[in-house]
């Protein structure tokens, strides 16, 4: 390949797959060191804005080819939070790429931080395909894909929001899920700031 745009793109897609299977490896090691009770947390004051717009940033750069937007709405007033860099940096990676898997190529996520007194809620949104009722319920068990993923042959392990509400809980927080089909999808993962 001699033209430089087309070097670009090819680039471009290269490191598209290759983060894609990072994030594939990293789920599937992390898993298997939770199933042998082996996995450590590391807490550390975090300012979690800051956190939630890299991770942003960095995946948004890797979405573009798809023609995805992803926008942001962090205020002012997050307060740092004791966490687990890696594991909520890991959360939000994997709510991100549901949220971009199951929804059409040109459309926008949406992504909210927001203080609740108690708690830091970060929200993912999603216009995509949604999750019928009867499955809301089982999205955070180990392996499993719903209808809707199947039908339109998403590809994946079934273990990213397994790996979510274990960290979530690990926080002491939780992660919890409201969908319609054909509507789109709002995972919130929500942190104690004062965490027990």
């Amino acid at each position: 390949v001699i033209d430089s745009a087309k070097m670009k793109q090819y680039f471009s897609l290269i490191s598209q797959n290759a983060e894609q299977l990072t994030r594939l490896v990293k789920n599937l090691l992390n898993f298997s060191k939770i199933e042998e009770g082996k996995f450590e947390y590391n807490f550390e004051l975090t300012d979690i804005a800051q956190l939630v717009t890299q991770q942003v940033e960095d995946f948004g750069k890797s979405e573009t080819q798809r023609g995805a937007r992803i926008r942001a709405f962090i205020p002012d007033d997050i307060p740092p939070l004791y966490v687990d860099r890696e594991a909520v940096t890991q959360a939000l990676n994997n709510l991100l790429d549901n949220a971009f898997k199951f929804s059409p190529l040109d459309s926008e996520v949406y992504v909210r931080v927001r203080n609740e007194g108690k708690n830091v809620v970060i929200e993912v949104s999603d216009k995509g395909i949604g999750i019928p009722e009867d499955e809301l319920g089982k999205v955070f068990e180990k392996f499993y894909q719903g209808r809707n993923a199947v039908k339109q042959s998403a590809k994946g392990t079934g273990l990213g929001l397994t790996l979510v509400k274990h960290a979530a809980e690990a926080h002491g927080g939780k992660v919890s899920v409201q969908s319609k089909v054909g509507e789109g999808s709002t995972f919130s993962l929500t942190l104690p700031i004062k965490r027990e």
